[in-house]
Formats: structure tokens, sequence, C-alpha cells
């Protein structure tokens, strides 16, 4: 099985060979023997490429299951500190502002423990998910997974900012029409904020073309800073800036919400100590919230 997900990752048959420092014939012999005890083809060969069957996909998804649970089990049985470590995937505002504090209290309240943190991208994290290098993810956007279980952690309302000399700032009454006039700094085309805002603009009959668009909180509230644009971006992100600088706007129909949320596979077994470390970060998220609206 371990041979079989790395071929399918690495989409070849050399390349796995290398990567688990086996012989290629080898490599080739496991494959077979895997679609013999099968009786199905796990690839069709055609183009000299690998092309993974609707069938091997099945069995992909059961051997990443499999191995997810072996990898625990290997580790407990060697003794390892299993039981006293947690791997944690997250984004980037969140790496950022909020887990370098909860960790700290975490681990002062919880000694002998040990969180490893791993600030990467949305897919990135996905697939430490799937492949066990994570015991879960607590992010902002995540893509829907199956055998991925999700609980949201806190919302919060997405607002529209601008600086405080910006022309909105002095304006009573803001539409979507008036806010459209100005460069629109928005989160990546991939986040939910993203969508949500292109959503509000599309039931006003709005097409937006978007300014900025960054992976980074930290550069659309600098950009504001600078009066470069409207921003749209959730209470919760304010705690990264001088409030004295930034103007919320105003916009009563607009009601989406930015959600944190914790992804884990449904394999996946939950210690005590990952329930203490979720839900210890659910009242901390409470705690820490800056902004009420």
């Amino acid at each position: 099985m371990q041979i079989f997900v790395a071929v399918c990752q690495e989409g070849s048959v050399t390349k796995a060979a290398e990567k688990l420092f086996l012989a290629q014939p080898a490599v080739s012999l496991a494959v077979k023997e895997l679609e013999k005890e099968c009786g199905q083809p796990l690839f069709e060969r055609f183009a000299r490429k690998l092309h993974i069957t609707p069938f091997g996909k099945e069995i992909y998804d059961y051997s990443q299951r499999i191995l997810s649970i072996y990898t625990e089990m290997e580790a407990a049985v060697t003794e390892l500190d299993f039981t006293n470590t947690l791997r944690v995937g997250t984004g980037t505002f969140l790496g950022k502002m909020i887990f370098p504090q909860y960790v700290r209290r975490f681990q002062d309240e919880n000694p002998g423990t040990s969180v490893r943190l791993f600030i990467d991208r949305t897919e990135n994290n996905a697939g430490s998910l799937l492949e066990n290098k994570v015991d879960f993810v607590i992010m902002e956007t995540f893509p829907n997974l199956p055998n991925v279980c999700i609980k949201v952690l806190q919302t919060a309302p997405i607002v529209a900012l601008c600086n405080i000399r910006h022309p909105l700032a002095r304006q009573e009454h803001v539409t979507p029409q008036d806010i459209v006039r100005y460069p629109l700094l928005l989160r990546e085309s991939t986040s939910h904020i993203h969508n949500d805002v292109r959503h509000y603009f599309d039931e006003h009959g709005i097409l937006i073309h978007p300014y900025w668009e960054s992976i980074s909180v930290s550069a659309l509230l600098n950009a504001v800073r600078e009066n470069l644009g409207v921003a749209f971006l959730s209470t919760s992100n304010l705690r990264e800036v001088d409030l004295q600088e930034i103007k919320i706007i105003p916009l009563p129909d607009l009601h989406a919400q930015r959600l944190v949320s914790l992804y884990y596979h449904k394999d996946k077994k939950i210690t005590p100590l990952m329930r203490r470390f979720i839900d210890g970060f659910e009242q901390f998220l409470r705690e820490e919230t800056l902004v009420d609206f």
C-alpha cells in the first residue's frame, strides 16, 4: 500500500522508486501484486504514462486511511512521544497573529506537551491532513474533501474598510455603487471572503474587478493605511492595525461572515490532549476578539 500510494502521488514508477529508495522493478512488482490481489487494474498505461483508474482512486482513498491509522500505531508501538505532541496545520494570518500567543499559553498550562505548527497554503495543508502529516487543520479556507469533518470555531462579520482620509469616510450613506468607484482590495480569489464579497456585489448587479488580491491580511491593511482603496476583511482581522487610521463603512445589507474552522479526518482518533487544545483555542478566539459589532 505504501508503494502504491507513492506511485499515485508521484504519478510515476520511477519517481516513486526514487522517493522510497527502492529499485524500479521492485515498485512495478508491488503494484502488479496489488492489482492481482484486488482483481482489477489500478492503472492504465498509455502514451508512456500512468493514469489511475476509477477503481484505483477508490483503493488509493482506502490505502491513505489505512496507512494513516498504521502511522499512529507505529508511533505508539515505538514509544515515541506520541501522546504529548500535537501537529497542527494553519494559514498565514492565524499562524502569525493568533497561534504564537495561544501555543505559549497551552504549553504553559500543559507541561511536557509539544505543539508543532505548520503554517502553509491551503492546498498543502489539505495534502498534509490526508497523508496524516498533521493531526488537524485550523483555517479560514479549506477545500471540500471526502472523509474530512468540519467544526466551526469562530464567526466574525465581514466589513468594508477605508482610510479616514478616503472620500467615503466622510460620506454619510454609502452604497455598493459608491464603493466600486474606487479600487477594491480583496483576499485571494479562493478565499471565502473574496467569494462572499463578489456575491454581495453580484446581488446588486455589479461586476467587480479587484485592484489587489492578496493572501496576506497585513498587505491589505497596509494598503488601506496608505489610502489605496477599499478593503473587505473580517472584524477579527482588525487586531493587526491601529483603528484610529481606519474607517468602517456601514453597509447594512452586507451579512457575510468569515469562519475559522477545525478540519480533521473522520478516521483520526481525537485524543484528550487534542480535545483540550481545540476547546482551549475556541475559547481563546472568543477572548481575543478585539472589535465587537
